[in-house]
């Protein structure tokens, strides 16, 4: 059976059967399977197996300054109505992870996302700079020929994580639930002015005041200015200092 193009496309299940039925034989479909896998040949077949080898991971690379690289993403927001939705549109530096823009709208398209950046791209001060590249998922609203003309047209490199692999795009992941689940968090809104005023809020909070523990527990803001560098070594010195006084009580 080894080497026997007919049986390529069986799975572990199958050829313990054929052995059986083909060739007198009984081998377990658990060592056709350890077998496939030694060789790496284990996994979908077919079309399935095109499928997963049509994506790759997004190549990021080592991300060392701010504006080199935002993340976006879309999340639903409940409102006190059944079944309406807000959507919450969120851009965020990889670097960072100060929220650089986000736009709440009742309608999910393109053209909402398209507003986001322009908004990111304003407050950053980049209309005339070179552009960051973007990290999203696969929706709908990231690969429309209108977002890939816009991002052309802006000089911006699109980068897009894998179908069902949110690790790809881990922060804004990570941000989604912070937002959800920030004490204060109303869970739903009465109306679109409400929401606004509520996430206008929260932002300010999270770039300004919010320590990030994936950023040394300085703000977003303080990392996406370099102030976090001042702050860390002051840290540092109190730690020293302390510890020296410490040392200095113990020995006496």
């Amino acid at each position: 059976m080894i080497g026997d193009k007919k049986y390529a496309n069986d799975s572990c299940r199958v050829l313990s059967i054929k052995a059986l039925e083909e060739f007198g034989i009984y081998i377990s479909h658990v060592t056709f399977w350890e077998y496939m896998k030694s060789k790496g040949i284990n996994g979908p077949r077919g079309i399935y197996a095109n499928r997963r080898n049509k994506h790759t991971k997004p190549d990021i690379g080592d991300v060392q300054e701010p504006n080199k690289l935002w993340s976006w993403d879309i999340t639903h927001v409940k409102t006190t109505t059944r079944y309406s939705h807000y959507y919450l549109y969120v851009l965020q530096d990889w670097f960072s992870r100060k929220v650089i823009s986000w736009h709440l709208s009742e309608s999910l398209a393109s053209e909402e996302a398209l507003t986001l950046w322009d908004k990111g791209i304003l407050a950053e001060g980049l209309l005339n700079s070179e552009k960051p590249r973007s990290l999203s998922d696969r929706g709908t609203q990231m690969r429309s020929v209108s977002t890939k003309l816009f991002m052309t047209s802006l000089g911006v490199k699109q980068l897009f994580s894998r179908p069902r692999t949110p690790n790809d795009n881990p922060k804004i992941e990570a941000l989604f639930s912070t937002v959800k689940y920030a004490p204060g968090y109303p869970e739903r809104f009465s109306s679109l002015s409400e929401a606004e005023s509520y996430f206008e809020e929260f932002f300010n909070w999270y770039n300004y005041e919010h320590y990030h523990t994936g950023i040394g527990m300085v703000s977003p803001q303080d990392k996406h200015t370099g102030r976090d560098i001042l702050i860390l070594e002051i840290r540092l010195a109190i730690k020293k200092a302390t510890y020296e006084k410490r040392r200095l009580y113990n020995v006496g």
